[in-house]
């Protein structure tokens, strides 16, 4: 009977463990991040940025870059980028306008993660440091150390870090032309509040290919005093 309690405890405690590390994939929420800056930014730079989670799909506006929304999908391997240029009063742009890219095992096989072993806590969850090494354009290695959750977020970040098994909690985005680096850290942590309808593909938008959003964006860059090169 005792040896029989045992086996009971030792089930419980496996099917514990076991809970606790398929909440990544499972998770619904809204990861909150706290942004700081190195060099010029301006006064009105946004010092809070947010990720709808809902199992394996995130939703975030890309504000740095593009000014999309974006849907990643860690199940089917893909990220869509929606602009809504409807109100741009830019002839040839006007539109709600959206592309989808598939993520693939070129683009997995850029970046190797290690994890060293150390932890700390942010947002109230225990995260791992990682190394992460990215191989560029130009075939050069760029090196970085990020920290990450592998409770929260989709099985696999297609979001900032290709093919990570976890979701980035604390990392730096650099943008070397502009001398700006923006830190993300995890703040809060809000379960629940997100649907599955919340990360689809909205109404009204048409597909467009890469080519062809680049030359709207070259339309718009025109059309308020920019120039080809500054594509």
């Amino acid at each position: 009977m005792k040896r029989y309690v045992l086996s009971l405890m030792a089930c419980a405690l496996f099917t514990s463990a076991f809970t606790v590390q398929a909440q990544q994939g499972k998770w619904k929420g809204t990861v909150k991040y706290k942004l700081s800056y190195e060099g010029a930014v301006s006064p009105q730079a946004p010092t809070e940025y947010e990720i709808k989670v809902f199992e394996n799909k995130t939703k975030f506006i890309d504000m740095f870059s593009s000014g999309a929304t974006v849907i990643t999908n860690a199940t089917a391997k893909s990220v869509t980028f929606m602009w809504d240029f409807s109100q741009v009063p830019v002839d040839g742009v006007q539109g709600k306008w959206y592309m989808r890219k598939k993520v693939t095992d070129e683009d997995f096989a850029k970046s190797t993660f290690t994890f060293t072993g150390n932890t700390k806590t942010l947002a109230g969850k225990t995260v791992k440091e990682v190394n992460v090494v990215t191989k560029n354009d130009d075939g050069e290695e760029d090196k970085e150390t990020i920290w990450v959750c592998d409770e929260v977020g989709p099985a696999m970040d297609l979001a900032f870090y290709d093919g990570l098994k976890a979701m980035p909690f604390e990392f730096t985005m650099e943008f070397k032309q502009a001398g700006v680096v923006i830190k993300f850290e995890a703040s809060e942590l809000k379960e629940g509040g997100v649907k599955d309808t919340d990360l689809m593909l909205e109404t009204g938008y048409t597909e467009q290919t890469e080519d062809e959003i680049e030359e709207l964006f070259k339309l718009l860059m025109k059309a308020y005093g920019g120039g080809d090169d500054d594509i």
